[in-house]
């Protein structure tokens, strides 16, 4: 019987992270550097400084996998916890021998205190901390398994309907991610790239529209991989 002694290649980890949560790209390292396939993958949180082969263990569990075969895009998905706290995050792999990676770390990242778009009355928070306009951004870009849309309500739009739907490139509305009526502050929605049926979207480019009263509206481009 062989010793196996040579672990996963280190991934390069790139992170996505809305107003409560936060997605994860990268390429799926292998058994032994990039040959062969993988065993499972961890994403472990520190809200005490940089996840590090150090105390990668001692740091908490955020999310864990089975990986994409070697080479081939990968992702995972978290919570951003506590306000105003610094979450740093920290990937690593290993073999069916336990042979771990090194750690790919990134933050830190942090949670504001002004709650989520409809999420209470605007007068309970701080008017600085609020949009000074609608906005909204497209995370995980080409996306492959979810993306990551923020997007942000105004003080000077409290009141008035909004809805964040998904469009194809013939017009046609393919689902409505989020409506209701505007409590300024921030939000974010994570697309499953599925349709109203619930079945995955093809391949293409879709356009994330947000409405907000009868005039105001914002369009971002999502491109969708397989």
């Amino acid at each position: 019987m062989l010793f196996d002694a040579v672990p996963p290649s280190t991934p390069t980890l790139t992170a996505f992270p809305g107003f409560a949560d936060i997605g994860f790209n990268w390429t799926s390292p292998g058994d032994d550097g990039m040959t062969g396939d993988a065993a499972r993958w961890e994403i472990r949180r520190s809200t005490t400084g940089p996840v590090t082969n150090s105390n990668f263990f001692q740091s908490t569990v955020a999310t864990q996998g089975v990986p994409a075969p070697s080479g081939q895009p990968d992702a995972g998905e978290t919570l951003i916890t506590g306000c105003n706290v610094n979450n740093y995050f920290g990937l690593r792999v290993r073999d069916e021998a336990f042979n771990w990676s090194s750690v790919a770390s990134v933050g830190p990242f942090k949670r504001p205190c002004v709650g989520c778009a409809g999420d209470g009355p605007s007068s309970q928070r701080d008017p600085s901390a609020l949009p000074s306009a609608v906005q909204l951004s497209v995370g995980d870009n080409p996306a492959r398994f979810s993306s990551s849309l923020s997007y942000g309500l105004p003080l000077s739009r409290g009141g008035q309907p909004y809805r964040l739907s998904i469009y194809d490139v013939a017009g046609r509305e393919v689902r409505v991610l989020a409506s209701g009526t505007v409590w300024p502050g921030w939000g974010n929605v994570r697309w499953d790239l599925s349709a109203g049926d619930g079945l995955r979207v093809p391949s293409g480019i879709y356009f994330a529209k947000l409405f907000v009263g009868a005039t105001e509206s914002v369009s971002r481009r999502v491109v969708v991989v397989r």
